[in-house]
């Protein structure tokens, strides 16, 4: 992997004005961080094998302080190396979803990271529709979940978030499946939200319960970004899902097949770099 020991990065750290989203290859799991000329935002860390992964990774960028670390949800391959990781960097805020006390979990991973959050003295919140992180030239609009939101599962009190740059927008989104999704569509046709975005985290690793027609149709951007491991014992991501991808134009993009992928955002465009040559 380009970030062993002596290999350099993909890229550097962000010049002003440049918006950086790393989807790095954490297999099959999610890991993503955000980087513009001021600040530092990771979303989720996958499994705990690959922490020390992870830290190196953004050391060899060079940042000293993670201002902000979203969980998404609280399954392993989305928090399992949180951890070591806010013991190795540090860590101003985390932001994970309020769960209804019939979903909050008892596995170790969930209690070693609540358990690391105390220690290290992180700050935490619950996310709430609505708010906005300031990240100098850019922001994180959280879209979900809303308060009205009965979550009946895990997966569906998934944090969406949508970073926004200048022409350039990101849309992250966990493993929500569809109810979630209909309620983020329901709320874009009240004029609360919009999920246009020009890049979309595929939800789940292209699973068939999540990115329905009608919400990929709402969101309608240029790359749909799937982080998944391969071989992995899910058949993800699903053919279903890639028709429905392709059908509305999407260009994707597997962590599978490309590794770890970062865009740089400018007022130029868009730039993707690929670990792996296509």
């Amino acid at each position: 992997m380009f970030f062993g020991l002596s290999d350099p990065p993909l890229v550097s750290a962000p010049a002003e004005g440049v918006v950086q989203v790393h989807f790095i290859d954490v297999g099959q799991g999610d890991c993503a961080l955000i980087l513009t000329h001021e600040k530092a935002v990771l979303i989720d860390s996958g499994e705990d094998k690959y922490a020390d992964f992870v830290i190196g990774y953004i050391n060899k960028l060079g940042i000293k302080k993670l201002d902000l670390i979203i969980v998404s949800h609280v399954h392993s391959d989305h928090i399992g190396g949180i951890p070591q990781i806010v013991a190795a960097v540090k860590t101003d805020k985390l932001l994970l979803p309020r769960l209804p006390d019939r979903l909050v979990p008892t596995t170790n991973v969930f209690i070693n990271m609540l358990n690391a959050v105390e220690e290290h003295s992180i700050e935490y919140a619950y996310a709430k529709a609505g708010d906005v992180f300031d990240l100098g030239n850019a922001d994180i609009e959280i879209l979900s979940p809303h308060v009205d939101f009965e979550i009946n599962g895990i997966n569906n009190s998934s944090i969406a978030a949508k970073l926004n740059h200048g022409g350039n927008s990101f849309l992250f989104t966990g493993d929500m499946e569809r109810e979630a999704e209909v309620n983020l569509i329901e709320r874009e046709r009240q004029r609360e939200i919009s999920l246009s975005a020009t890049v979309l985290k595929v939800a789940h690793h292209g699973s068939r319960t999540s990115s329905g027609q009608t919400f990929l149709d709402a969101v309608g951007g240029k790359y749909a970004v799937i982080s998944v491991g391969s071989p992995n014992n899910y058949n993800h991501p699903t053919d279903e899902v890639l028709k429905r991808l392709k059908s509305v134009g999407f260009e994707i993009l597997r962590t599978d097949e490309s590794g770890t992928i970062v865009f740089e955002s400018s007022e130029d465009g868009l730039e993707i770099k690929k670990e792996k040559a296509q």
